[in-house]
């Protein structure tokens, strides 16, 4: 803690050089990261991604703030995948698809599968699937966790498989670590 004392009262002095987030060493913080970003090594790190715009599609439309898939309209299929960037760091991270469903009460198949794919290497970092009754509500955002580990400076692909078994809405997809 560094200190600084004048006319016999000592304040302490905030160390944030350097740092767009973390301890200031006086109580505080050095920063504020976006609301999508967290905070590590004193870095703000987090990238995020909008479905309808920013993503690549198989299949479905866009609708209002998403990308859907319907099962008149559509067949299973890569509902949304990318976007093959290559500034994420190594190390651990969380990557949040906001989805959303009409119908969580029918069936508890599968509707869709998510999963964290390293395009330098074509390999499938993590994976999950997605049932229906996984969602707690019906028309509403819902955000699905799914942790992985990466090489730096691979392109990435964020990937929403639909399984044509429920209507789907893609929000975004968010990564942080």
């Amino acid at each position: 803690m560094g200190l600084t004392c004048s006319g016999g009262a000592c304040v302490c002095v905030p160390k944030c050089g350097g740092k767009a987030c973390g301890d200031d060493g006086c109580g505080g913080q050095c920063g504020t990261c976006d609301w999508y970003e967290g905070c590590k090594s004193n870095q703000c790190l987090g990238w995020k991604w909008e479905a309808e715009t920013e993503m690549a599609h198989e299949q479905g439309k866009k609708d209002g703030d998403g990308w859907s898939c319907n099962t008149a309209d559509n067949s299973k299929n890569m509902m949304v995948y990318g976007p093959y960037y290559d500034g994420i760091p190594g190390g651990t991270y969380t990557a949040y698809f906001r989805m959303l469903i009409d119908n969580n009460t029918a069936g508890n198949d599968t509707v869709v599968k998510i999963d964290a794919h390293d395009f330098n290497l074509m390999d499938v970092l993590a994976e999950k699937k997605i049932t229906r009754k996984q969602f707690t509500g019906t028309f509403t955002y819902q955000d699905f966790a799914l942790q992985f580990a990466c090489a730096g400076g691979h392109k990435m692909e964020f990937r929403v498989e639909w399984y044509d078994t429920a209507y789907i809405k893609v929000d975004r997809v968010v990564v942080k670590p």
